[in-house]
């Protein structure tokens, strides 16, 4: 089944620019707010790898941490988690198609450690000045 709505995702910087703060909400197509997200991201010079955390806030999501690393001009992050039920879950984020003013992503989830994959969402976004 395919849903679409619309969304937006603003980033900023913390502790002197060394840590992102993403804020991503989606809508309904009647306005409503049915997805709200916040991650915290920091690219870490000892492990050359991309760490980061987040909480859901109107969805149950799975309490994870995440690590990526960017290769062939895309962002891989990779996380393993429990999900609402307690069951461990891993999810893959990918962003890719990367233009100054434009991305795409898309996350795909595992209940099988990894065996089998299922595309959960998918998206691309258009970059604008706040």
């Amino acid at each position: 089944m395919l849903f679409q709505y619309k969304a937006s995702w603003t980033a900023r910087y913390l502790n002197d620019g060394r840590m992102i703060v993403d804020d991503f909400k989606a809508l309904a197509l009647n306005g409503q707010e049915i997805s709200s997200f916040v991650t915290l991201r920091t690219y870490s010079e000892v492990t050359r790898r991309w760490e980061m955390t987040g909480l859901g806030a109107l969805q149950p999501a799975p309490n994870a941490e995440w690590n990526g690393v960017w290769t062939d001009g895309e962002m891989r992050l990779d996380a393993a988690g429990l999900n609402a039920e307690g069951k461990r879950v891993k999810t893959r984020i990918r962003f890719f198609n990367v233009e100054k003013q434009s991305f795409e992503w898309e996350s795909s989830t595992s209940l099988d450690d990894g065996k089998t994959w299922m595309h959960t969402a998918s998206l691309t976004a258009n970059r604008t000045k706040q």
